[in-house]
């Protein structure tokens, strides 16, 4: 629907109505008078069609008539016109947006309510209720409920089968919902065809006030069954909201779940679940072959060195994650200084040149010209002392950061290095452990690409820790991007490593 046709649709008992001619001042009053005189044009047409049936027609006929109507399933003409009956004032327009529902006020201009939704236009849906039915705490059902559209059926919804049991329940409660407006289009034409049944002159006012109380008794009743009827088609639409809502959370689940299976794959390959539950039982699938009967006697003490190694691994691993930490705080601090130190160069020099700038508007004397080229080389040589002092403390910094890196990577490499003499000294250790009797020819290629591949992680951290200390920074306004390009090219000292 779009808002410069100044139309909006309200449904009525699941039937979608276009109330045209819109303007700013329309408020949702205006909105339920006009639909509650539209059903009453349509009751009237269809009871005058009904009368001059009627005429020419005999009173069995008529009967049997309406026997025919109550056993009819598809009688949908009924529908609105058995809904639609009784004052304005109860009635009122309820408001449904992704499971959230709330009572519209009679004043409230429904055309700038409308034009306030933008993009969220067609999750919005108005419905005509009666004000009985509607719930006193018009909150929302659940957290993330949202609205089902009006084009989609609840069995089909995005190529999703329905169940069996869900889709008997829904034409069960159609068919409920059916013959309550069966019952009340019935109601409806008895009351509407009293006043027209035969009756004397002079019996009328004993007649009228015999008949006051079983009409008001009717009307009380018809009145109780439409809040009813009403209720049920919240709930019902309610239900298929939930319905909806939990589809999506399945369809999302299912994707979430393909995403880290996916992931999970390309990080340890295809046999990550198989490699996670045998972890333990490497050694003992690459070690023994189901003859040797010594090494099976010597499994319980290699599982012992292996769970030792282990546990030196993991306090190893938790004081280098310990350590980065202390970098990480570390390197935080320079930064803080190193920002604070060039906040603080950059104002002197701000100063300076500001100072220069005042010298120089200053009017010189006529009579002082040798003065005034005096004053203007002591200018130019304060400028160039300036500019010289300013770049070499740029370059003492850059030099000490770079200084600071080099020094950090060769102490990484020296314990890197010290670590891996230790993991391989262990492998080794427990390799002989395995196989005393030296058969280490079964064993050794297997376990051989091990260190290796631990060497190559750490040359990766080490890269990842190169690559993540801060550079020089290049300043614009001194010009000295240029002298340190070459340097910012430079490979780090940790891609050496290889």
């Amino acid at each position: 629907m779009d808002p410069s046709e100044k139309k909006i649709s309200v449904w009525i008992c699941q039937e979608e109505k276009l109330v045209s001619g819109l303007s700013r001042r329309t408020t949702c009053s205006d909105v339920v008078r006009v639909l509650l005189e539209d059903g009453c044009r349509r009751r009237r047409r269809q009871r005058r069609g009904r009368r001059r049936g009627a005429a020419g027609d005999s009173p069995g006929r008529e009967e049997l008539r309406e026997l025919l109507d109550e056993d009819d399933e598809d009688d949908d003409e009924a529908l609105p016109q058995g809904m639609l009956c009784g004052p304005p004032q109860c009635y009122c327009i309820v408001e449904k947006w992704r499971g959230f529902e709330r009572i519209l006020p009679n004043k409230t201009r429904i055309l700038r309510l409308w034009a306030a939704w933008g993009d969220e236009q067609e999750n919005v849906r108005f419905v005509l209720v009666r004000s009985e039915a509607s719930l006193p705490n018009a909150g929302p059902r659940s957290a993330e409920a949202r609205v089902v559209l009006s084009r989609e059926r609840p069995c089909s919804a995005r190529g999703v089968p329905a169940r069996p049991s869900l889709a008997l329940t829904q034409e069960k409660q159609r068919r409920v919902v059916r013959k309550a407006f069966r019952k009340l289009a019935k109601l409806n034409r008895r009351r509407q065809q009293q006043p027209s049944s035969p009756c004397s002159s002079a019996s009328s006012s004993t007649a009228s006030s015999c008949s006051s109380s079983p009409r008001a008794t009717e009307s009380a009743a018809v009145e109780r069954m439409e809040t009813l009827v009403h209720l049920v088609l919240s709930q019902d639409h309610t239900i298929r909201q939930q319905v909806q809502r939990l589809r999506e959370l399945d369809r999302e689940i299912d994707r979430y779940e393909a995403k880290v299976h996916l992931d999970r794959v390309r990080r340890h390959g295809v046999n990550y679940v198989q490699d996670t539950y045998l972890v333990g039982a490497g050694f003992e699938v690459d070690g023994p072959s189901p003859g040797e009967e010594p090494e099976a006697a010597a499994a319980p003490l290699d599982g012992e060195a292996q769970a030792a190694a282990l546990e030196e691994l993991a306090r190893r691993c938790d004081d280098l994650l310990r350590l980065q930490e202390q970098r990480a705080q570390q390197e935080e601090l320079l930064e803080r200084l190193s920002a604070e130190i060039q906040e603080e160069l950059n104002q002197r020099w701000m100063r300076r040149r500001q100072e220069e700038l005042a010298a120089r508007e200053e009017p010189l004397e006529p009579d002082g010209g040798l003065d005034g080229e005096l004053l203007l080389e002591q200018e130019r040589v304060r400028t160039q002392l300036s500019t010289s002092l300013y770049i070499g403390l740029r370059l003492n910094t850059d030099l000490e950061a770079v200084k600071s890196d080099l020094d950090y990577s060769q102490q990484q490499w020296d314990s890197k290095e010290c670590e891996l003499q230790g993991l391989l000294q262990t492998l080794h250790t427990l390799e002989l452990t395995v196989a005393p009797d030296g058969t280490l020819g079964s064993g050794g290629p297997s376990r051989e690409p091990r260190p290796q591949g631990c060497a190559e992680v750490w040359v990766d951290q080490a890269r990842g820790l190169a690559k993540s200390c801060p550079g020089n920074d290049e300043d614009s306004d001194t010009g000295l991007s240029s002298m340190h390009s070459q340097d910012s090219d430079s490979v780090p000292v940790c891609e050496s490593l290889v």
